[in-house]
């Protein structure tokens, strides 16, 4: 029934064009990708009704609670009105910021509230509105090549394009944006910079950098950068202003000025070393060494008994027409050894600990959260240990 149809191909086929004219994407990707969304909503029209399948899309790419783009923005906190920004402003700023919005309310200004905002704004969208975020992602996706890899950072351009296709700016715009400026812009210089951090040039061909992978800056890092606001902030210019100061609307035509070499920075250390053992598989090392430990103790007397073979009812050592002697029992002290064994577990973890303190950054916040868990650690080996002694 084509009454129940959300928006007709036609519809659809514009969106695609006017976000290619409105961003400067290339045809080729705008037929492609939109070849991609109608198939992905004919197959799912065909279990649902249309309608529904629009909205279950548009739910695992943008809004959905286990949609990437979703966590990503709680995380960023881009928008002024998040709760985590605000726990760290002064009392005089957060006053002024509850007025702007319109309002004091205390029960606003709770991550409980700030999700039901964004469900209610994800509900409250139209049929054109969702159409268009998906055709966005799916055209950014479409002409990222290797930047796929860093989905915090496209979800980062996904919020800079929105930002600005919603701006007076872009609806007023008349002239089509150059086809490629995505690609030039945006696309090209975030590429050549992780290129160059493995490649370098040698007689006019690319070679592998003889570089460790502690001194280059990799797609584990780029994610890092745009997952945190104190990351986002790190984003500057030549002449050292931040992409963060510049207005939402505005930051689409800046991105190309971007000096990315002074923006990124290394966020984990990796190091070849043995210790990885340790912090990597210290689960494995737990399961593994702890089990071991109890069939050993339980079953090799013969470490912690000097008798062990005067117990044996099949040995004649120390047997006196075989009968035993009178020897001491040894069964508190084999107990007592396997409950020792539950201090392997957090000797490995502790050990591991340690180990990744060498691996992470040394700031503030990580050294804190890895001691905490050294002080926890030492706590339960000392409650362990202690009983035997007693």
């Amino acid at each position: 029934d084509p009454n129940q149809i959300p928006l007709s191909k036609e519809e659809i086929e514009d969106v695609f064009r006017d976000l290619t004219a409105k961003l400067g994407f290339q045809q080729d990707n705008m037929r492609n990708m939109y070849d991609a969304m109608m198939t992905m909503l004919d197959s799912r029209a065909s279990r649902m009704s249309p309608t529904m399948a629009l909205l279950m899309l548009h739910a695992d790419y943008i809004g959905g609670d286990h949609a990437n783009y979703r966590r990503w923005y709680f995380s960023a906190q881009l928008d002024h009105d998040t709760p985590p920004i605000r726990e760290h402003i002064d009392p005089k700023q957060q006053h002024e910021l509850l007025e702007e919005e319109g309002g004091d309310d205390p029960k606003k200004d709770t991550p409980t509230a700030f999700v039901e905002k964004w469900r209610a704004q994800m509900n409250s969208m139209s049929q054109y509105e969702r159409a268009r975020q998906i055709a966005l992602w799916m055209l950014l996706w479409g002409e990222a090549g290797n930047l796929r890899y860093t989905p915090e950072l496209l979800c980062f351009v996904f919020k800079v394009a929105e930002d600005y296709i919603k701006s007076p700016a872009a609806q007023q715009r008349v002239e089509p944006a150059p086809e490629g400026e995505y690609l030039c812009n945006i696309v090209c210089p975030l590429y050549n910079f992780l290129r160059d951090e493995g490649y370098e040039i040698v007689n006019g061909k690319f070679l592998k950098r003889e570089r460790d992978h502690a001194k280059t800056i990799g797609y584990d890092d780029v994610n890092e950068l745009f997952w945190t606001p104190e990351g986002l902030r790190l984003i500057k210019f030549d002449d050292k202003s931040l992409l963060m100061d510049v207005a939402p609307h505005e930051r689409w035509a800046r991105m190309k000025d971007v000096n990315w070499q002074k923006s990124f920075r290394k966020t984990y250390k990796e190091r070849r070393t043995m210790w990885h053992f340790m912090t990597n598989f210290s689960r494995i090392w737990v399961m593994h060494v702890t089990v071991y430990w109890y069939y050993i103790i339980y079953v090799a007397n013969f470490i912690y008994d000097p008798f062990f073979e005067m117990h044996d009812v099949q040995s004649t050592v120390g047997k006196t027409n075989g009968t035993i002697p009178d020897l001491p029992n040894q069964d508190a002290k084999r107990y007592t050894l396997m409950a020792a064994g539950g201090a392997l577990a957090p000797l490995i973890c502790l050990v591991g600990t340690l180990a990744e303190m060498t691996f992470v950054p040394a700031n503030k916040h990580t050294q804190r959260a890895l001691w905490l868990r050294v002080l926890l650690f030492a706590v339960i080996l000392g409650a362990d240990v202690a009983p035997s002694f007693w």
